[in-house]
């Protein structure tokens, strides 16, 4: 959660490298960026809870363009951990440096790079039930490659590095389109199975576009299922559902697809505003939604030849 966090910040930030390093069991992580900094007037603000937000007006609750938006992460963390924050804004020539220690914030000028340098040190170091319970460091770091893999794939067009100490997990380049995305994260071979979805619907204004396997490319679990709406990570049992339908008797029990889909919707049309983490979300109009997605992957398996039979025509219908 710290993670994804951080990196949601970065990409609101207009970042266009993030290079995530963990270490100490997971317990140690650093995010540097290139993005747009954090002014030095709002450095203190940016750990209060609740004192910051992305929300220019509070119509903004009904049309939420950022990945976060309610100002509680960093306050979040600083209480769970030692926090230093190293940033620096174009219209500055020196950075700041704020030290956050028990909700306890420090700052002083420093020389810096544009852009934002978060270090999270002993995470947990006053919450020993919940070290505890932290889960083993090859179990902690999967979690967190899943989760920028997916980041990795939902934002083409940023370079993401994730290291373990000094080990290079997965690095990718700048300005890839979707598919070398893919490749970077996957395999060069894995583009040849796979088919295009591209759907749009000029009345109400949603898209969905991405990839989506050949029936006979499968996976053992859903872990290669990637949903985003707007290009946020979603799990969403919706298009989950869409896709499933669309597959519907092409694959053996137990096997699924792989699929990356991103739904651009008016953000008015939906509320990610529903869970903590912002994983869920809902729409105005949920039967659109599935209808709209399920007709766009059956397309997708059609135009590859993969099913042509009278019966799967009807289903579509």
């Amino acid at each position: 959660s710290a993670v994804k966090e951080l990196v949601e910040n970065s990409i609101d930030a207009g970042a266009s490298r993030i290079e995530i390093t963990v270490s100490n069991s997971c317990r140690d992580i650093r995010i540097a960026d290139n993005g747009s900094g954090i002014h030095p007037d709002d450095i203190e603000a940016a750990f209060i809870k609740h004192a910051t937000s992305k929300l220019e007006d509070e119509n903004g609750l009904f049309n939420i363009k950022t990945l976060g938006f309610r100002g509680e992460a960093l306050a979040s963390i600083i209480s769970v951990s030692k926090v230093s924050c190293t940033t620096r804004t174009k219209d500055f020539d020196y950075g700041i440096k704020a030290e956050a220690e028990n909700s306890e914030i420090k700052t002083v000028k420093t020389g810096c790079a544009i852009g934002t340098v978060m270090e999270i040190k002993d995470l947990f170091f006053n919450q020993s039930a919940r070290l505890k319970f932290l889960k083993s460091e090859k179990t902690e770091f999967a979690y967190i490659q899943e989760l920028i893999q997916a980041l990795a794939i939902a934002n083409p067009s940023i370079a993401f590095i994730l290291k373990n100490v000094s080990n290079t997990v997965i690095n990718t380049i700048q300005n890839s389109d979707l598919n070398s995305r893919i490749m970077q994260i996957y395999s060069n071979d894995i583009i040849n199975h796979l088919r295009k979805v591209n759907k749009s619907d000029d009345l109400t204004g949603i898209h969905v576009s991405g990839f989506i396997s050949e029936p006979d490319y499968t996976r053992s679990s859903r872990k290669s299922i990637y949903t985003f709406v707007n290009s946020r990570i979603i799990k969403c049992p919706v298009l989950s559902k869409a896709i499933d339908t669309a597959y519907k008797n092409m694959m053996p029990m137990g096997r699924y697809p792989f699929a990356v889909l991103n739904l651009e919707i008016n953000p008015e049309e939906i509320d990610v505003n529903v869970h903590p983490q912002k994983r869920e979300i809902r729409y105005k109009n949920t039967n659109q939604i599935f209808n709209f997605v399920q007709s766009a992957v059956s397309y997708a398996l059609i135009s590859s030849g993969q099913r042509q039979t009278s019966s799967f025509l009807q289903d579509s219908m």
